[in-house]
């Protein structure tokens, strides 16, 4: 909801300050800048979606073979079946593939539109790639951590009657960003671009 949308914004300002800060202190940004955070919110939205077009694609391919295959009469329904699972595995293997590789790039997305505060920085592929270069199953074991973190600690304020859901989400992006934040650092300091 709009909640996860402005902690995403919050979560730039925290790559941003990490970036910003020399020095070892870990106090978070304070949240004065709530129309900044809508702001960045939506230029990590729309750098998201554009990276995210393969992914996509691969939705809408699947969306228009199963269309096709269950408006087709000549077919007997035992082979429409088999054919509608096999899609669908070779589907579901598609997108976790997409999702997983482009899990690489997101520290150095997040850290190039937090940085420069720019749609276009989140778009420079040539600049991503160079940053993620030697980087990326690094990044990738990072990003499979924190789905853990999302799949374990989140429900655990549900499990508080709903009441602990805004601190358990807010917590689990605020460490989301923290690791992009320090991993984009990394990429940055050993690539020095």
């Amino acid at each position: 909801g709009f909640g996860s949308f402005v902690l995403q914004g919050y979560g730039l300002e925290i790559v941003r300050e990490m970036s910003n800060t020399q020095s070892d202190d870990n106090v978070p940004p304070s949240w004065t800048n709530i129309g900044e955070n809508i702001t960045d919110a939506l230029k990590i939205l729309v750098v998201s979606f554009v990276w995210s077009l393969p992914i996509l694609l691969i939705v809408l391919i699947y969306a228009v073979f199963i269309i096709i295959l269950t408006s087709t009469v000549n077919v007997d329904q035992d082979t429409i079946n088999t054919l509608a699972i096999i899609s669908q595995i070779l589907y579901l293997i598609a997108v976790i593939v997409l999702s997983v590789g482009l899990s690489g790039f997101m520290p150095a997305i997040t850290g190039e539109v937090a940085t420069k505060q720019t749609i276009k920085a989140g778009l420079d592929f040539n600049k991503i790639y160079a940053l993620t270069k030697g980087h990326y199953f690094k990044n990738i074991l990072a990003s499979l951590a924190l789905s853990v973190l999302f799949i374990v600690v989140v429900p655990l304020g549900i499990i508080a009657c709903g009441v602990g859901v805004l601190a358990t989400s807010t917590y689990a992006y605020d460490v989301m960003f923290h690791v992009y934040g320090q991993r984009y650092m990394d990429m940055v300091q050993k690539n020095q671009i």
